[in-house]
């Protein structure tokens, strides 16, 4: 059962109160931080129907263990990242070539001021202003109005070295990512949990710089960069673009496919153990 966040969680409760007069056991699918950054009277109530007998798929023992915290648990728990819906990029692959003419960035996501997209503007346009040679790739939607004013203010600024290339799909998402040399993921959105993009990125052996939030620390590992805040996010990533070399990119690229298999690895621990908790249930 998918958990929804805020006021529609009360679907689950129900749900849940259905499954639990029936002795049904439930198998919860976490995917948000809502009710983990702060307290939540309805996963306060979801979590008193679980017994014993249901589980919890957690995204991260730091999910697993931040829920901890907040709630007391009796149900079981799975740790499932989400590099499960990834499987198609096991064999995602790129030369160890750096593109330094120009450096190729990227930034996809829902394109929004929330996830980091005024923070990625500003920092690629301080790159520009000491003279880096460097482009800027930005993919996914423009989320509302103030967003396309931004974009709109970029193009006018940086010219042909922005590339806005949209929602990416398929074989045009997978060019993409093999296109990049590093990708920046400034997101500020409170309740972010682990963000697929960034799993796709380390499947292409991308080093990533993000923002401390969420599983994102914990699902980058030693593969890629953490800020605590905006300011550094931008120190880090000037930094990085500025003094990349060589072998420093390819060093980098090993660790990020590195991290992919271990993730790789803990998804299938984790869907084995699933398997076998709902296989104990039907017994």
């Amino acid at each position: 059962m998918p958990l929804s966040a805020g006021i529609t969680m009360i679907y689950n409760i129900g749900f849940a109160i259905a499954c639990s007069s029936r002795r049904i056991p439930i198998l919860v699918h976490h995917h948000s931080y809502s009710y983990l950054n702060a307290p939540s009277r309805s996963m306060a109530w979801l979590n008193r129907i679980l017994t014993e007998r249901d589980g919890h798929i957690f995204l991260s023992d730091t999910m697993q263990a931040a829920y901890d915290q907040r709630y007391t648990r009796r149900a079981q728990a799975v740790i499932l990242p989400n590099s499960y819906a990834t499987s198609a990029l096991s064999d995602a692959s790129r030369n160890d070539v750096l593109n330094n003419k120009p450096l190729r960035i990227g930034h996809f996501s829902n394109l929004s001021i929330e996830k980091g997209l005024k923070t990625v503007l500003d920092t690629f346009a301080e790159l520009r202003q000491q003279k880096m040679d460097c482009e800027l790739q930005l993919a996914g939607p423009l989320t509302g109005a103030n967003e396309r004013e931004l974009v709109e203010l970029a193009r006018l600024q940086f010219g042909t070295s922005l590339k806005i290339r949209g929602p990416l799909y398929g074989a045009d998402k997978d060019a993409y990512f093999r296109e990049l040399d590093f990708f920046w993921f400034p997101s500020e959105y409170v309740n972010e949990a682990q963000p697929i993009v960034l799993v796709e990125a380390l499947a292409y052996g991308i080093p990533c710089v993000a923002m401390r939030r969420g599983c994102i620390e914990w699902l980058l590992g030693d593969a890629g960069t953490i800020a605590s805040d905006r300011q550094q996010f931008m120190n880090i990533a000037i930094e990085q673009a500025k003094n990349v070399s060589e072998s420093l990119f390819c060093a980098a690229r090993r660790r990020c496919r590195k991290r992919y298999e271990e993730l790789r690895a803990i998804e299938s621990t984790g869907l084995a153990d699933a398997i076998r908790f709902l296989g104990a249930q039907q017994k």
